[in-house]
């Protein structure tokens, strides 16, 4: 029973806002040192040898220092995320340039410079591969056989024989690459010895992950393991599997030493070091009739997945399912590979693999147009998928099916036709205008998207996630979850959340950061944490409701009597505490082997618009506004949402215009924040964002999740508008004045 307003659809302010704004909020860099010893990484300078082994300078004092090898570790050494292929420090052989070797920790920072500087990691060099085609291609095995981590092929109808009839076909090929994380705070983690057991503190998003691995590395119970998650300032995904290797790290020489032991990374070895978005390669074979109407699609995706698995077997599946866009075609075949070089590892990243895909297909989508003779958006709604439509996985969007109300939207939002109209009149009259003006075009494109709620197939089985909420003395009621703040707002909304469930007021509701012996596993963080997550908290909160009314003999309508009636009940030593695990609902069915079926229990659709200006006599893109539609079910916090919407539009120009990885031999080359440009608040455009809600029927409030979801569409939408701006179509983010001044100059039309 619903008795106070709703705690949905409100701006509440960040509940650890205040304590940043004042800088009381301690990161781990801020918590008091307290003897703890500073340590650091040993590494590996050659990206694929034969690792000798690892000889220390005889004139350094090694008594004043502890260093840790694989040879040291009591337990397994391995890192367990999907695949158990990466060990904890290096063994027998190097995969990629600064795999961790050995560790070193030291009571000051000074001892610990002159100690790494004293150690040679001795290797016998093997041929390195870094190419794509030269991994499908096993010149050099690194993974296994044939250096693929996982492959994916999605069918529906008869993609070859649809093609094989069909009036027109077209191909294309497109290419993203990596992406740093850029997080405000770089990886660290401290680890403290306690007796018998560790506790690790530091920047992470999974705590749980760390329990198991830890366990696993220094063959100790899990219940030895304390996990207790620091404010986290930034993550992005690069905060998900990777801190799973620093705090088996930080643990380690905390076991060995007896001691408290801090590992932060300087800014430069977290970027060469750590994981970024998968580079990728999509092929695209599509058949239309002579009017426009899609009757077959072959999509051929290649993943970089660096030197070992992490989480590249569940990106691959994310990018496969969302490969064929959010368009109806009755005939089509995906076939998606995640492959091994001897790059670092891949790891996750906002959107999972889903913007390469995404990217690829709506890119490809305008090209098609243009060998059509069609209007692009024309060819959109000729095309896109409405209700009871079925997606690539034979999924049956019901009606969850948004895509040409989004669509519609933006372009009104955006003024889109007119627009399109006057900056094609703009770049007609460019030779009639005098000075530097007459360099000036002008484009406008769109990109239209979904993005799966919640983790793909069994993974949401899997985790089996859970939350808790607990009755107080005072009355009020801390909710329990796992799900760490990172920056996102996650506090705030699970307190929002919970009091929905509960009917009470949201300061009723208690949160903190979690710690993984009083909060339950929620598992993994990402955009499911307000419709999973969320879903879980609403009916904890009824039912916590409906235990206190219970036990009182009557209604409590009043939120003060409530409140009371809590406080009396904890008072008199009744324990209050309801418990809620996730289960899938049950018409759901999914075939992981053939990826066919219900991928997700809803989506959300997205339509982007970017506006931009090209100097076309330095190749400078500047875009000038971004609209950005989405349908995420329920909005929960207004602002938060908004900020959501801001923060991942302006990753994603910086994905498509700016963010360019440079590789030499493995190794990050422009590894600073100087060097590797991301957006700034100069840099970006206005940022309209406009919210649908329709409300997803598996959820009991409706929300679909919304963090991810807009990464994914300023990429195509910026190179659709560059097409728009100077008829050149480009195959590739980022898209850099590098790439197109030289395109400019050729006119290499198409």
């Amino acid at each position: 029973m619903k008795t106070t307003e709703s705690a949905l659809g409100n701006s509440v302010p960040r509940r650890e806002g205040a304590a940043k704004l004042r800088g009381d909020a301690q990161f781990l860099d801020d918590l008091p040192r307290d003897g703890a010893w500073f340590a650091g990484t040993v590494r590996a300078n050659v990206p694929h040898a034969r690792l000798l082994g690892v000889r220390p300078d005889t004139r350094f004092d090694w008594d004043r220092v502890v260093l840790v090898t694989a040879a040291d570790i009591p337990g397994e050494n391995v890192v367990p995320v999907v695949l158990r292929d990466q060990p904890s420090l290096a063994e027998g052989f190097i995969r990629y340039h600064g795999q961790p070797v050995a560790l070193v920790a030291a009571p000051d920072k000074e001892t610990l410079a002159l100690a790494l500087e004293s150690i040679s990691v001795l290797t016998s060099p093997l041929e390195p591969v870094f190419d794509i085609d030269d991994a499908l291609a096993a010149k050099t095995s690194i993974f296994g056989e044939d250096n693929v981590f996982r492959t994916v092929e999605i069918n529906k109808g008869d993609a070859n024989a649809a093609l094989q009839t069909a009036d027109v076909v077209i191909e294309g090929e497109h290419h993203t690459g990596a992406q740093e994380h850029a997080y405000l705070e770089p990886q660290g983690m401290q680890a403290e010895w306690n007796g018998d057991g560790i506790t690790i503190r530091g920047s992470m998003q999974c705590p749980y992950y760390l329990v198991k691995a830890v366990a696993e590395l220094l063959d100790l119970p899990q219940e030895k393991i304390l996990v207790i998650p620091n404010l986290t300032g930034g993550a992005f995904g690069g905060k998900d599997d990777f801190p799973t290797m620093l705090g088996g790290h930080a643990a380690l020489l905390a076991w060995k030493t007896r001691k408290t032991v801090r590992l932060i990374y300087e800014r430069g070895e977290d970027m060469r070091f750590t994981s970024k978005r998968h580079p990728a390669r999509i092929r695209h074979r599509t058949g239309f009739t002579h009017d426009g109407r899609l009757v077959g699609m072959q999509v051929e995706m290649v993943l970089n997945g660096g030197a070992y698995g992490t989480m590249s077997p569940l990106v691959i599946s994310r990018a496969a399912i969302h490969a064929a866009g959010p368009y109806q075609c009755d005939n089509i075949h995906i076939s998606a590979r995640v492959v091994a070089t001897n790059h670092p590892p891949s790891g996750a990243f906002r959107g999972f693999g889903a913007p390469q895909a995404l990217f690829a297909v709506d890119a490809h989508l305008d090209y098609c147009a243009s060998k059509l003779g069609m209007d692009p958006l024309e060819l959109r709604r000729k095309n896109l998928i409405r209700r009871n439509g079925t997606l690539a996985t034979g999924q049956n969007v019901g009606d969850d099916a948004s895509a040409g109300e989004v669509l519609e939207r933006a372009l009104r939002e955006s003024d889109f036709i007119t627009r399109r109209e006057a900056y094609a009149e703009f770049n007609r009259e460019a030779d009639s205008r005098r000075g530097a003006d007459r360099f000036l075009r002008r484009g406008i494109g769109l990109s239209l998207f979904m993005h799966g709620t919640g983790l793909s197939g069994y993974e949401e089985v899997f985790f089996h996630s859970g939350v808790a909420l607990h009755g107080n003395a005072d009355g009020s009621i801390t909710a329990l979850t796992s799900q760490v703040e990172v920056g996102q707002g996650t506090r705030t909304i699970v307190a929002q959340l919970a009091a929905e469930g509960l009917g009470v007021p949201v300061e009723y509701v208690l949160t903190e950061q979690p710690d993984t012996n009083q909060h339950p596993d929620s598992g993994p963080m990402a955009s499911r944490t307000a419709t999973i997550i969320g879903g879980l908290l609403i009916t904890a909160g009824k039912r916590f409701r409906e235990d206190v009314e219970r036990r009182q003999g009557s209604l409590l309508p009043d939120p003060l009597v409530f409140r009371a009636t809590v406080a009396k009940l904890v008072a008199s030593g009744e324990r209050l505490e309801v418990r809620e695990h996730y289960s899938p609902p049950p018409e759901m069915r999914w075939d992981e082997e053939k990826h066919q079926g219900d991928a997700y229990p809803a989506y959300t659709w997205s339509c982007c618009v970017a506006a931009l200006e090209v100097d076309t006599l330095t190749g400078e893109a500047v875009v000038l506004d971004v609209t950005a539609v989405q349908d995420v079910g329920k909005v929960v916090n207004p602002m938060f949402a908004a900020g959501q919407v801001q923060g991942g539009v302006a990753q994603g120009l910086g994905w498509a215009l700016l963010e360019n990885v440079v590789w030499k031999n493995g190794v990050m080359q422009n590894a600073n924040l100087a060097d590797y440009s991301i957006p700034t608040a100069m840099d970006l455009p206005p940022i309209h964002a406009v919210f649908l809600e329709h409300p997803q029927h598996r959820a009991p409030h409706g929300a679909k999740g919304l963090g991810e979801l807009p990464m994914e569409g300023p990429a195509p939408a910026v190179v659709n508008a560059l097409r728009s701006a100077l008829g050149i179509h480009f195959r590739r983010v980022p898209v850099t004045p590098e790439i197109i001044l030289p395109a400019w100059e050729a006119r290499n039309l198409e």
